[in-house]
């Protein structure tokens, strides 16, 4: 089987919480997996491992200038064997066509900056911790989660006192599948963005 390597980068610890089932879910395939986060300097190279995913939280737009960083340095690697982009943010949440149309643009614009052409994108819908976030930045949450969750119309405005986990996890476990066994058969696909919004 495959040595995979994870690379990651979180805030909220959300994008930690999708590595770890991930890495649990190909682990189970027989594959052996590292993950290691970017907050810590990788000091490895992603040449070491037969296939490389790397999974990055969005936040305000952006996937952030450290996983860039990573994927700018090692983009021949990357573009050499399998590897996998997994998007993670709550534009993937989205019921809203607009907002849910976000998750799609954030995640190409990541990998036309970048460079890099994966074999697989995965988006994947984040959570939402009010309890980690200011008073002010609660409310302007709160209002920010009027654009991708039917909560609103269904039960009035989102509880301020509730973490929001809006992940499928059984689909996250779907796309490990699919990787995993992308990896078996020793074949590369083309990279294409899912068209479900709730990816």
């Amino acid at each position: 089987m495959a040595s995979i390597l994870i690379v990651f980068s979180t805030r909220e610890g959300q994008t930690a919480r999708v590595v770890a089932h991930l890495s649990d879910a190909l682990n189970g395939m027989g594959h052996q997996v590292l993950a290691c986060s970017l907050a810590t300097r990788f000091a490895g190279s992603p040449e070491s491992y037969d296939a490389v995913i790397v999974a990055a939280s969005v936040h305000s737009g952006d996937h952030g200038r450290r996983v860039a960083a990573f994927v700018k340095r090692h983009r021949r690697v990357l573009n050499s064997r399998p590897s996998a982009f997994v998007s993670v943010s709550l534009s993937a949440a989205a019921l809203n066509t607009v907002a849910a149309k976000a998750a799609k643009t954030q995640a190409q614009s990541f990998l036309d900056t970048t460079g890099w052409r994966p074999d697989s994108i995965e988006l994947v819908a984040g959570a939402l911790r009010y309890s980690r976030f200011s008073r002010p930045w609660r409310w302007i949450l709160r209002f920010a989660q009027r654009r991708f969750s039917g909560e609103l119309a269904e039960s009035g405005w989102p509880d301020l006192t509730v973490e929001h986990e809006y992940t499928d996890w059984d689909k996250l476990s779907a796309f490990a599948r699919r990787f995993g066994q992308l990896l078996g058969r020793g074949r590369r696909g083309r990279a294409a963005l899912e068209t479900d919004a709730d990816a």
